[in-house]
């Protein structure tokens, strides 16, 4: 990591240095916020955290029809259905409904799980 300032106050990658963003924040180092003004800035800015966006369920669900092995098997089914073999055609769909399903579901709990686990690490803070 560069320490060497350029002549512009900003160090070698462009990022402003140490002291520049102390005196922007008004924050002394060795000391940091007060309680006050600590609870100051949390009531006007918010706590320091990323808001967490889940996407819609129907857009998470068709984003299972986008890739190669699905690509694949919709090929496979429209050959199937027209070359006439409508029975294939329908047993590889519902392959695919049942596989986008099966992930989708494993998906939301994997999230729910990893969600549950912030939450638990937040509280130990």
């Amino acid at each position: 990591m560069p320490t060497s300032a350029a002549s512009d106050g900003r160090d070698l990658r462009g990022a402003p240095l140490e002291e520049e963003v102390l005196r922007a924040l008004r924050v002394d180092a060795t000391t940091g916020l007060s309680a006050a003004e600590a609870a100051e800035r949390l009531r006007q800015h918010g706590p320091n955290e990323i808001a967490e966006r889940r996407p819609h369920p129907a857009r998470e669900f068709l984003k299972k029809f986008w890739g190669l092995s699905a690509w694949m098997l919709e090929l496979i089914i429209g050959m199937s259905w027209a070359l006439g073999r409508y029975a294939d055609s329908v047993i590889v769909s519902a392959l695919l409904v049942v596989n986008a399903v099966v992930s989708l579901v494993q998906e939301r709990r994997a999230s729910g799980w990893s969600g549950g686990a912030h939450r638990r690490v937040a509280a130990w803070r």
